[in-house]
């Protein structure tokens, strides 16, 4: 058995989500309810808070470079300068935010909504194609969590 060491000192309350990824430098993950995609270096070392909404749920990288985010209630896409721009948003009750999500092996983008006071069956799980169209893939969720695929992405 190994020791456990740490990484970095704390940067978030809200703290999940890690992503490592050949198109920036370090770790980046989410400080949910601030609303910031932490950056770290290879070190640990805080990099840049990037603000991105209300809530930050999950991310994943772009292909063609910076990041697509779950916010509150719905998506946004950020280019590799950090710039925001908010998709329109998925619905209106303030009851509900996103998230968790994860890429599939085509490029689509998931993420499952959840009531922030945990009402059974308030969430729903969408997906993002690379295009811009989002779709409800499960309706009457409560809270999306652990998103992955089979590595032949048959099953998720």
């Amino acid at each position: 058995m190994s020791a456990i060491e740490q990484f970095s000192q704390p940067h978030a309350f809200h703290g999940e989500g890690p992503v490592w990824s050949d198109e920036w430098p370090g770790l980046r993950h989410v400080d949910m309810l601030a609303g910031d995609v932490i950056c770290l270096d290879d070190d640990g070392a805080l990099l840049e808070r990037m603000p991105v909404g209300t809530v930050a749920g999950a991310f994943r990288p772009r292909r063609g470079g910076g990041m697509v985010v779950a916010v509150e209630r719905g998506f946004a896409l950020v280019d590799a300068e950090g710039r925001v721009e908010p998709l329109p948003e998925l619905w209106q009750d303030t009851g509900v935010r996103m998230n968790e999500g994860a890429t599939d092996p085509d490029g689509r983008f998931y993420c499952g909504s959840m009531a922030y006071d945990m009402t059974p069956g308030a969430g729903a799980l969408y997906r993002l194609e690379p295009g811009g169209a989002v779709d409800v893939v499960v309706d009457s969720v409560t809270c999306s969590n652990g998103l992955a695929w089979t590595p032949d992405g048959r099953t998720a």
